[in-house]
């Protein structure tokens, strides 16, 4: 049994965890993100759109200024996921807002 836990510690320790830049499985945060966000990440009633958003202010969010509804679910990302998930998220399209109803001139 000691064997067993002794070798995944040992290639932990001799570097060999996967790469930071090693594809994430992105769709267990995206799950969480949609639920406030929107289905398309475009946002819904009180919470802000993703999609589109830049890589480096996704991540601010995820990591250092994360809002307080945010952060129980935060904590159960990895660091990889949180980049993997600010990655993705900024190659999507960015919302377009509806086109507002054509101007009617008020009638003299």
């Amino acid at each position: 049994m000691k064997t067993l836990l002794f070798i995944p510690l040992a290639l932990l320790l001799m570097g060999a965890a996967p790469p930071e830049d090693a594809p994430v499985d992105v769709e267990r945060g995206l799950t969480k993100c949609r639920i406030c966000h929107g289905k398309a990440l475009q946002g819904k009633k009180a919470t802000p759109p993703l999609a589109g958003m830049h890589k480096l202010r996704l991540l601010r969010g995820l990591i250092k200024e994360v809002p307080k509804k945010m952060q129980p679910i935060v904590r159960g990302l990895s660091e990889a996921e949180k980049r993997g998930l600010a990655e993705h998220i900024s190659k999507l399209p960015v919302p377009v807002a509806p086109a507002a109803p054509p101007h009617k001139p008020k009638a003299p």
